[in-house]
């Protein structure tokens, strides 16, 4: 802090902050400078003995400064002052590294000061500097020397040293000389705006870089700083806003990315499950799982560097595409990069946009100058595109663009995860099959451009044909068939014949719209593509350059002017369209890869069994595929397949499968023998590869009849992969009912919720309902047993059996009433007499574990409001019990407006307990009342530690800084206990990463959203916290991780060292009211970004630990290693590990780490080998 005389002033405190401001406007200039003058980064009151001011440049080279209102020679603060500077030249001072006085008053001291170091940088050594010294320069000198302990030492410290006098009112001059707004001089008002950015982060350890300042001046100053214009990057802003389109080619459907493009649902991707031949096909099961990532945040801080798997025509071009619009209006400058042509010049990034893209775009930016500040995004599309062979090198590339400009954020396209290798600390997420509820906003949106189309209607058609509707969970399907089919009059069909309606407008755009065309060249046109297609697969390319597309053409014409004519309608109906300025490519892989097969099988058929060795990698899996689904006869190619000695994980006999429920045509013979091949390997397969060949035999085998396959449906494990479908599917009620008995005789201890089986249950009906009722009688089974076989009550609906039957059970008093609660339910409302007396004694009982069911009959209470506010006025109810029920109004209470208008009248009324009206707040809170939660956080300082911390985990609905700022105020004075300040903490991450909509309980689905605009004042929190010296590590580990989750790099550096010295990870300083390992898990979640690559010795103390939480991150660390060593190893740890669900995690990866590296693994009795 500044200081005059060694004490702290206002002037002091405003001057530095001046001083800070203009360092600011150094990170924001963008005109040409060299590379020890282009900052990077600058820290206010960091964590340095010098810490005022640290200032990171281009070169690498830092300068500490020290920021002084005057000097004044032999006072308390030049002392500080020369031991600080002292002690920051013995600490971690690079070569290179500067030390740097700020003074405002120039004064004698202040001028012998610089005349010292300006004289000690030009000395040969000591004694030359010493001979060159007037008399105040000695006296300065000899002080200087007595405080850094002696005449060497001072010479060093001095020689690395400069002074610059700075007046404050000389400041504002010099920012206005520099270009921060493109062509004109700064703005009047930046300095002050600068000054109080620092002011309000000085308190904090603020850090601040180029990229992130310019975005918060646009967020919360609205100023958007230009470029230089002779850059050309406005223009291209508006070009790229422009061309941000999405168009279904070939139709006349088309409109602005922003209006068009559906935001699809993401999530981390779980490396555990296997990308592969299988993934073109949506699993509806993926559409009910918990979705956590936004990528409308994309880029922040922590989600910066992302890679987005998802199979072809999931719409992973459409999203760049629409990134692209959206980050164009600055200040970041999005750049699309299509890797096939990356790949294709062997350069590196950078000069790949200086020569290609820069003559492209008719651009002259600073490219290197954009990255290093981060100000580059890099959209990076199409990694499967590029041929196998060119892979590893374009990887290297993009690892050392990351490496050499880490703040350059940028976002990477990919099919299959396996052939990813390893990129630098990316974060990799999945995009998920279409929801119902995401087909109704994509026929929304279709709706403004083909009319007519009714979203409810979508939905409701594809549910009639379930083929058609697994075909929809594409976004590329589902715009082909509302673009190109009547979806009032579906057919059957098949992929084939859907992509064949999209092709049929691409070959004939005549049939849509007018084209100007007198000749239809729709024959040679589809000859072409499909000889092209096919040609440069063999190549292993997607795309082909303008020249290779016309040694194509050439072929089939010989006349020029003919050939340019097929070259333009090539274009122009949009079977080829741009990749980049030297590169063509077809409107999706898919596509490119149908037309191949079509060209496969019409010319080369009989050469198809000799291409069963590419059936299962890419970018031949698709093209085999969609042979066999096309070919006329393909069961001797298909048998040639089942005749192979197939690897541990069935890859061969599951791509025969996926093809033949594609419709390939083969034998009712044939289609036996494969679904019970599929059906013996499913009930002993990994869990990756038993819900891939539950999913294929859902799809395309579960009409079969075949005992084995029957027998397979009875195994509970399997109902939720795939067999609960079959069995829906089939609704055959002996069959049914056998699988329940199976289920009944093994109900003890089981949850009784099937999501899939449950429809086959409730066709069934009073049948299945009357099988468990038998089954409960209490004169042969013990009320446990009962209450686990009344769970299955759960798979029915009212609708769907006798309400007289079930109310016959929940009438009967012999059941335990946990039964007899699910009985209630299940026979609806209204609620009898009886069973509102049975509610409340249940609620009443003091063994919540066996009557928690109790609390679900408000819901069918002839009057659940009065229902409700009875149950949490009655005090023979425990406490606890009545915050449990406020806490889950939302659930009991479903219509919003009376859910408020009780709740505000609840709340009010001082006769309900405390505690039970502040989980009533704490849920209106939630529900969007702005004005509850303004009263939680003023209410901080009295609230239980628990309500604080739910409170502060529902910032994320709420993004005021000043309440955020205020609410961390006052938790830092409320928090005092370590276990306050590790749930508190806990939360924050929460709160201000996040949209916590907490529906049930105190708990519910975590959203990721952008960082709250007030997240720093809580970062400078959880770092105090860290500091306290009376927590326990495994306490200091907790908040390290919290704060690592808000972003804070020194806590990230802090956890990692805490990380690398733990040797037993199951020492009792880490098993103490930690049983699953949930902290180190944790930790290792937070620091997997910053450790891209656990090391060896980590890893095996980590696979050491019998905790599965964190044996499992060993694991997974082996598979995303990616090299023959740790598959290798991860052989040896499935031999030898005794926990079964450890063990499924290694096989898994095993098998994905295996297709990455085409190796064929085999079984070995229960393990693996490699072949």
């Amino acid at each position: 802090m500044t200081e005059t005389g060694g004490s702290a002033t206002q002037a002091g405190i405003f001057y530095q902050n001046t001083v800070a401001a203009l360092a600011l406007a150094d990170l924001l200039d963008l005109d040409q400078l060299s590379a020890r003058e282009r900052l990077l980064e600058v820290r206010v009151e960091s964590t340095e003995h010098v810490d005022d001011i640290v200032l990171c440049f281009a070169d690498g080279h830092r300068d500490f400064q020290s920021v002084k209102l005057s000097l004044r020679v032999q006072n308390g603060a030049w002392t500080a002052l020369w031991q600080s500077l002292h002690a920051q030249l013995q600490s971690g001072f690079g070569p290179v590294d500067q030390l740097t006085i700020v003074v405002a008053e120039r004064n004698a001291a202040s001028d012998a000061v610089a005349q010292l170091c300006e004289r000690a940088a030009t000395a040969v050594d000591q004694a030359g500097f010493v001979g060159r010294l007037a008399d105040a320069q000695s006296r300065a000198l000899a002080s200087i020397e007595k405080i850094t302990g002696g005449a060497q030492s001072a010479f060093e410290l001095l020689r690395r040293m400069r002074l610059l006098h700075f007046a404050q009112d000389s400041i504002e001059s010099e920012l206005g000389r520099r270009r921060l707004t493109g062509a004109s001089p700064s703005l009047p008002s930046l300095l002050p705006i600068l000054r109080d950015i620092v002011g309000g982060a000085a308190r904090r350890r603020g850090l601040f870089r180029p990229a992130s300042l310019r975005r918060r001046l646009k967020l919360e100053h609205d100023l958007l700083l230009g470029e230089p214009p002779e850059w050309g990057l406005a223009a291209f802003r508006t070009a790229t806003r422009q061309i941000a389109r999405l168009t279904i080619p070939g139709t006349s459907v088309s409109g602005t990315a922003e209006d068009m493009f559906v935001w699809p649902r993401a999530r981390t991707l779980d490396t555990s499950k296997r990308t592969d031949f299988e993934s073109e096909n949506p699993e509806q099961s993926g559409t009910s799982e918990e979705v956590g990532i936004d990528l409308r945040t994309f880029p922040t801080d922590q989600f910066d560097r992302v890679v987005v798997v998802a199979g072809p025509g999931h719409g992973k071009s459409a999203l760049l595409t629409t990134i692209a619009g959206r980050l164009a209006a600055g200040p970041l400058v999005p750049v699309a990069v299509p890797l096939a042509s990356l790949a294709a010049a062997a350069t590196g990034v950078i000069q790949f946009l200086r020569t290609t893209m820069s003559t492209e775009l008719e651009i002259s930016a600073d490219w290197e100058r954009l990255a290093e500040q981060g100000l580059l995004v890099l959209l990076l599309d199409g990694l499967d595109e590029v041929p196998a062979t060119s892979r590893p090198q374009l990887m290297r590339r993009i690892t050392n663009f990351s490496a050499r400009y880490p703040q350059s954020p940028w976002i990477l396209t990919v099919r299959d995860a396996a052939v990813l290798g390893d990129l630098p600390q990316s974060a990799i997420v999945e995009l998920l099959p279409l929801s119902d509820g995401d087909i109704e906003r994509f026929a929304a949106t279709m709706r403004d451009r083909l009319g007519s189309l009714q979203p409810w209607q979508v939905v409701r058609r594809l549910k009639l044909y379930p083929d058609l509707d697994r075909l929809a969970r594409i976004p590329l399907f589902l715009m082909m068939l509302l673009a190109t089919t009547d979806i009032n009059d579906p057919r059957p069909l098949t992929r084939s014949d859907l992509i064949e309606s999209y092709l049929a407008i691409l070959f004939s755009p005549g049939r849509s719209k007018a084209t100007g065309a007198s000749d239809d060249r729709s024959v040679i046109l589809r000859a072409i593509a499909e000889t092209l297609a096919f040609e440069r697969l063999e190549k292993q390319e997607i795309g082909a350059t303008e020249r290779e597309v016309r040694a194509v053409i050439n072929r089939f014409v010989s006349d020029v002017a003919e050939a340019d004519v097929l070259f333009e309608q090539l274009r122009t109906n949009g079977i080829l369209r741009p990749q980049s300025a030297i590169r063509l490519q077809f409107p999706y892989p898919i596509v490119q890869e149908y037309l191949a097969a079509r060209h496969l099988i019409d010319k080369y058929l009989d050469s198809l069994h000799q291409r069963i060795e590419d059936a299962v990698q890419r970018p031949w899996a698709q093209v085999i595929q969609f042979a066999l689904e096309l070919a006329p006869d393909p069961e001797p190619v298909i048998e040639a397949i089942l005749l192979r000695d197939d690897d541990a994980f069935a890859t061969g006999l599951r791509l025969v499968g996926r093809c033949i429920a594609n419709g390939a045509i083969v034998s009712e013979t044939l289609r036996l023998d494969v679904a019970e091949r599929l059906a013996a390997f499913w009930v002993q397969a990994p869990s990756d590869a038993r819900e891939r060949v539950g999913r294929v035999l859902a799809d395309g085998f579960w009409h079969v009849a075949s005992p084995k396959l029957e027998a397979a449906l009875h195994h509970r494990w399997l109902l939720d992969q795939g067999a609960g479908d079959i069995l829906s599917k089939r609704s055959d009620r002996k069959l049914t009912l056998s699988v329940l008995q199976g289920l009944i005789a093994k109900a003890r201890n089981s949850t009784g919720i099937h999501h899939s089986f449950k429809y086959a249950l409730r066709a069934a009906g009073d049948d299945a309902l009357q099988a468990i009722i038998n089954a409960m009688n209490p004169d042969t089974a013990d009320a446990d047993v009962v209450s686990d076989i009344s769970g299955l009550f759960w798979n029915f609906d009212t609708a769907s059996i006798s309400p007289a039957l079930a109310l016959k059970v929940a009438r009967d008093e012999r059941l335990p009433w946990q039964a007899r609660f699910r009985a209630y339910l299940l026979a609806g409302a209204p609620l009898e007499n009886a069973g509102v007396e049975l509610a409340i004694k249940g609620i009443e009982q003091a063994d919540w574990d066996r009557n928690y069911a109790a609390r679900d009959l408000i819901g069918v209470h002839a009057d659940p409001s009065a229902f409700f506010e009875q149950l949490l006025r009655s005090p023979t109810i425990p406490l606890d019990r009545r915050v449990e029920l406020a806490a889950s109004i939302g659930h009991h209470i479903e219509d919003h407006s009376e859910r408020r208008r009780l709740a505000r009248i609840l709340v009010k009324d001082n006769s309900i307990d405390l505690e039970v009206r502040i989980a009533l707040r704490l849920m209106e809170a939630r529900y969007s009342d702005a004005e509850q939660f303004r009263s939680l956080v003023d209410d901080i300082p009295s609230l239980p530690a628990q309500h604080v911390a739910t409170t502060i985990a529902l910032f994320g609905h709420y993004p005021d800084p000043a309440l955020a700022e205020h609410a961390a105020v006052l938790t830092r004075a409320r928090a005092q206990s370590n276990a306050d300040i590790v749930r508190i903490a806990n939360s924050v991450t929460t709160g201000m990463r996040s949209i916590f909509e907490m529906d049930w309980g105190f708990g519910g689905l975590i959203r990721a959203a952008p960082p709250h605009p007030g997240i720093l004042p809580w970062i400078e929190l959880l770092e105090d916290w860290c500091d306290r010296a009376d927590l326990t590590p495994a306490e200091r580990m907790q908040v390290r991780t919290a704060a690592v989750g808000l972003g804070s790099e020194p806590m990230a550096a802090a956890l990692e060292r805490d990380l690398l010295v733990i040797d037993d990870f199951d020492a009792e300083v880490w098993t103490t009211d930690d049983e699953y390992g949930h902290t180190i898990s944790h930790v290792l979640h937070q620091l997997k970004r910053r450790l891209r690559e656990l090391p060896d010795d980590l890893v095996e103390r980590l696979l050491r630990s019998k905790r599965y939480n964190i044996a499992r991150y060993a694991v997974q660390a082996l598979g995303d290693r990616g090299d023959n060593q740790a598959l290798r190893r991860l052989i040896e740890a499935h031999r030898v590990i005794p926990e079964w669900s450890l063990r499924d995690v290694a096989a898994n990866q095993i098998e994905q780490l295996a297709a990455r590296l085409q190796i064929v693994v085999r079984k070995d009795g229960s393990s693996y080998r490699i072949d």
